[in-house]
């Protein structure tokens, strides 16, 4: 009986074990290798496994600690690990084996730091000779730590004394070392703990600066499962993220099921922060890895002679699959069912929404836009609730009577009753004030004045929060904001620039501007009743099916710009002062025909003086009352003359000036006298003769009331810019007239120079970025040869190899500092140059962006053209162009391979060169004002719109070509492409 009892347990265990394994059968088994001990460094992949990320993606992952008798790269080369956690010397074994793949790098800094006491006074690198230091014999390992050393004349074997590595930080404490090498996530704990003052020395300031933590993979097993190995990059990122959102509930689970090393709970959640801020430095992706980078560490270890040969890095860096989500099935159900979407709105959010003429069936605005998209993708129809205000709308949400708000942002009270979609617009928060106020740096600068805000803004209790002094005014809307701006009743309010701009330009509200920024962004979402998932899902992934194209022209649509630029606008000028001129040119007629007519009347009086000596006492009456009307006459004019606001002078046959206004003395400082004393008056103001017959032809040839720039000298030598045209009188005479435009003339070459100023800082910023690497391989090739020549290992050709890329990158940083000099000088005459030559000049002033937003650059040269003209005007047009190329890209382009293709050919004596992107295009609706002065698609903070005017001027002015854009399709790598399409002429020989 009792074998029969025992053989039915056996069965039932048997059958329940089978049940076991067969739910499990369903997932993907993969192993992780881990290269040290359970602790946080690990973290992301212990969340991964237990909130079931993994399971999520059909995997089960099987974590395995570290010991000492593993080898983590030959586990997975040997299939014994599908994945593998690794350091830097990773590349090493790629230059070896060459058969792994890089999937992330969690850490972008090491956290490998050398240290000494505050104590032992060791507080620079000068100090560290004749020390002890405990550090690994691994070269790879300490390769960022040796060539620090190095960098700082400080050599390892003859500086220092070396000790075997204890890995017990009471070493350091008790005396037995000057320097350890630690862990800043870890050992710096203990000191902190004890309060024990220390230096540290961390490697990526003297920039060598190594990757941790590297998930990676054999070559064979991405090819022949992608899909598994992208799903698990994924859902071991997802962890990460989580993990280090909650580093203290990540610390309770390891300390529960990982914690082997017995570490208490505060020592883990210092480890996680330090690692945080590791995992995140210079990048806001998690796992995110540089080529540049990649290859900066291999220079290092091949000048330390580690490495055996090259690796391809395109290869050894995997390259993620970017795949559009689509609907799931019961996503698609949901749609079936409910194709009528119940949506309640906010009826005065002009332009963001609103109730147009207050009938809310036909609501309209930038969030209506958005949904209307949303419609044409899903075949669904989103129909208005009516309420009778804002508050209404978001009561009938909670109420589950509406399923959506379209127009909304998250706060904590509607976070209770609502989830909300991802930002389909965000806007900087704008302060507004009267024009005459100037500008303001920031929000805290007006902390000492009266705010005026829109009652129940949910941004009153967040600034009272925020700053509990600040002086709030309620008003009812925004409208009445801006008028209590306006009467001086409030200093300032603040509100996104739709609303403001469109309340502005309702209203005609000229005296506000934009005097500045806050630090808070406004980000529209839509509002979806938390009891709805797969409709927030669906909508989010809706969102992410409208491109950034379309929710631009949306956003032009609906909102008016605030402010113009700049815009030198002469018309309105000119006419005044032609209206001026007309009056004065009538006073100036008129006194010349009354001077002729009193001159005459003189002369007949005299005569007949002679013959009429009887009539002479009438006749000198006569003769007195005409005087005084002419007199009078003369003085009004001279008043006009001297008061009016513009140039006024005339020069009769002999070159003597005979009309010389105040306001020419003004802006000249010669007086009549002085220009009358001179042989040659013009000579004063145009000292050139070449010019001086260019002046005089212009006045005998040219049409009257035509006004042209001229530059003359004032009384002090310097030059001025003014407008002048000339009448001719009836009598012959000629008047000019003109006008001082220095100042303002002054103003658009700040603009201009602000502009390159702005490209030169970019460029700084670039030219800064190329000089690391060659800075490190220099100091890293001198640092290796004196390692090798210490162990014996430096042969002549390994000096010879390391002198020739010590010269080779120098040459690389003298050439690169030669061209941005020869690009902020700029050119003073015509030469002939080597387009292929300056070419290459502009790639490399570019370089740097074009692998930091990944742009393939297809070159299309005749290496043979010479040009006749100026080279550096013509590469600053290459620039100008290439950045506007490169923001399109960066903009409208986010997943797919980004382009830009030039081409240079001679056509007829015409060099023809194009620029043409892939990056979608230009409006049509504003293409043609793309070279207009200070026009420009871009936020006021980030471009002036005299980018692709200077371009113009410098191919149509200086180089008498010519400069076209349009948009084009156009196929490539058997791909349909759009975009941009820049087509410069330039004759092949410029006079000077």
């Amino acid at each position: 009986m009792r074998v029969i009892t025992a053989l039915k347990i056996t069965l039932l265990f048997l059958l329940f074990q089978t049940h076991i394994f067969a739910d499990k059968g369903d997932l993907e088994k993969v192993s992780l290798q881990l290269f040290w001990k359970h602790q946080f460094e690990f973290a992301g992949y212990y969340i991964a496994k237990e909130k079931g990320f993994y399971k999520d993606k059909n995997l089960n992952v099987v974590i395995k600690e570290f010991d000492f008798n593993i080898d983590v790269v030959n586990d997975v080369k040997k299939n014994i690990s599908t994945f593998g956690i690794g350091n830097p010397s990773l590349i090493l074994e790629q230059s070896k084996n060459k058969n792994f793949v890089m999937l992330d790098a969690i850490l972008q800094s090491s956290p490998a730091v050398l240290v000494s006491l505050k104590s032992s006074n060791i507080k620079e690198f000068k100090d560290f000779k004749n020390k002890s230091i405990m550090i690994s014999n691994d070269a790879a390992g300490t390769a960022s730590l040796v060539s620090m050393l190095k960098s700082n004349n400080i050599s390892l074997e003859k500086d220092m004394k070396k000790q075997v590595h204890s890995f017990n930080i009471n070493d350091l404490i008790d005396g037995n070392t000057d320097i350890m090498t630690v862990f800043s996530s870890n050992e710096l704990y203990e000191l902190d703990k004890l309060g024990i003052k220390y230096n540290t020395f961390d490697p990526k300031d003297s920039s060598f600066d190594f990757y941790d933590v590297i998930l990676f993979t054999k070559q064979s097993t991405l090819i022949k499962n992608r899909e598994m190995v992208e799903n698990f990059k994924k859902a071991s990122l997802k962890g990460w993220k989580y993990a280090f959102e909650n580093i203290e509930e990540t610390a309770d689970i390891i300390i529960k099921k990982y914690n082997t090393q017995n570490k208490t709970k505060d020592a883990l959640i210092y480890e996680g922060k330090v690692l945080k801020e590791l995992a995140y430095k210079d990048t806001k992706n998690l796992g995110d890895i540089d080529k540049n980078k990649i290859q900066r560490i291999y220079d290092i270890y091949n000048l330390m002679g580690l490495t055996k040969d090259k690796i391809d890095i395109d290869k050894f860096v995997y390259k993620p699959i970017y795949k559009i989500d689509t609907l799931t099935i019961d996503e698609t159900k949901y749609i079936k069912k409910n194709n009528i979407i119940k949506m309640c709105n906010n009826q005065n959010a002009e332009p963001l929404e609103f109730a147009f003429n207050g009938n809310q069936s036909d609501m309209r605005g930038i969030s209506i836009d958005t949904l209307k998209l949303i419609e044409k993708q899903l075949d669904i129809k989103f129909v208005n609730i009516p309420t009778k205000n804002w508050k209404e709308s978001q009561q009938f949400l909670k109420d589950k009577k509406c399923d959506i708000l379209p127009s909304a942002t998250k706060n904590q009270k509607r976070a209770k009753y609502a989830n909300f979609t991802k930002s389909y617009l965000e806007f900087p928060l704008a302060i507004l004030m009267q024009k005459d106020k100037g500008f303001v740096p920031n929000l805290e600068s007006l902390l000492n004045k009266k705010m005026v805000m829109r009652e129940g803004s949910g941004m009153i209790k967040t600034l009272h929060n925020k700053y509990p002094n600040l002086e709030i005014i309620e008003t009812k809307n925004p409208k009445d904001s801006l008028q209590y701006l306006r009467e001086g009743k409030a200093d300032f309010t603040i509100d996104i620039i739709p609303i403001a701009s469109n309340i502005m330009s309702k209203y005609l509200i000229e005296d506000i501007h934009i005097a500045g920024y806050t630090n808070m962004i406004h980000k529209l979402s839509i509002a979806v009743r938390n009891d709805n998932i797969l409709l927030l899902n669906i909508l989010n992934k809706s969102l992410d099916k409208i491109t950034q194209n379309q929710h631009n022209l949306i956003y032009k649509k609906w909102v008016t710009p605030i402010v113009k630029e700049n815009v030198v606008d002469y018309t309105l000028l000119l006419q005044v002062l032609f209206i001026v001129f007309l009056l004065i040119l009538a006073m100036v007629s008129k006194h010349f025909t009354l001077k002729k007519l009193n001159l005459k009347l003189k002369q007949e009086v005299e005569k007949k003086t002679k013959d009429l000596q009887d009539i002479n006492k009438n006749l000198e009456i006569l003769v007195d009352k005409k005087t005084k009307k002419l007199l009078q006459s003369e003085e009004t004019f001279r008043i006009l003359f001297d008061t009016a606001p513009i140039f006024m002078d005339s020069f009769d046959k002999d070159g003597k000036c005979v009309l010389w206004n105040k306001e020419c003395q003004k802006v000249f400082g010669w007086t009549i006298d002085d220009i009358n004393n001179s042989s040659n008056p013009l000579e004063l103001f145009y000292p050139d003769p070449i010019i001086q017959k260019k002046a005089i032809d212009t006045i005998i040839n040219e049409p009257e009331n035509v006004f042209r720039q001229w530059n003359p000298l004032n009384n002090k030598g310097e030059i001025l810019t003014t407008m002048w045209a000339h009448i001719y009188l009836p009598n012959g005479e000629i008047i000019n007239i003109g006008y001082d435009i220095t100042q303002i003339k002054q103003k658009e070459k700040l603009f201009i120079q602000q502009s390159k100023l702005a490209s030169m800082g970019e460029m700084i910023g670039n030219i800064a970025h190329q000089w690391r690497q060659p800075l490190s391989v220099i100091s890293t090739a001198s640092s290796g040869m004196q390692i090798q020549k210490e162990h014996n290992m430096l042969t002549d050709e390994n000096f010879e190899e390391t002198c020739n890329a010590i010269n080779k990158n120098a040459q690389f940083l003298s050439k690169t500092i030669d061209n941005f000099r020869d690009y902020v000088q700029g050119d003073l005459d015509v030469i002939n140059f080597s387009l292929n030559e300056k070419n290459n000049n502009f790639l490399e002033l570019v370089d740097t962006n074009i692998k930091k937003y990944d742009i393939d650059v297809i070159l299309d040269i005749d290496n043979n053209l010479n040009i006749k003209g100026y080279p550096n005007q013509l590469i600053e047009c290459f620039i100008i162009i290439f950045d506007n190329a490169k923001d399109a890209l960066v903009q409208n382009n986010k997943q797919n391979n980004r382009y830009i293709f030039i081409k240079q050919e001679i056509v007829e004596n015409n060099i023809i060169i194009t620029f043409k992107d892939n990056g979608g295009g230009i409006d049509d609706e504003i293409i043609h004002k793309i070279f207009e002065p200070y026009f420009t698609t871009k936020h006021q903070a980030q471009g002036t719109g005299l980018g692709l005017n200077i371009c113009y001027n410098s191919i149509v002015n200086s180089m008498h070509g010519s400069i076209d854009i349009k948009n084009i399709d156009y196929l490539y790598n058997e791909e349909q492409q759009r975009g941009a399409k820049f087509t410069i002429t330039i004759p092949s020989k410029l006079e000077a």
